[in-house]
């Protein structure tokens, strides 16, 4: 997982973790 991560672009992270944040909310 790291590693994919690591591949992903930085915007897509972002928008990752946004959506982590909401369903955290």
């Amino acid at each position: 997982f790291e590693k994919k991560t690591n591949r992903t672009p930085k915007s897509v992270t972002d928008v990752c973790k946004k959506r982590i944040k909401d369903y955290e909310l």
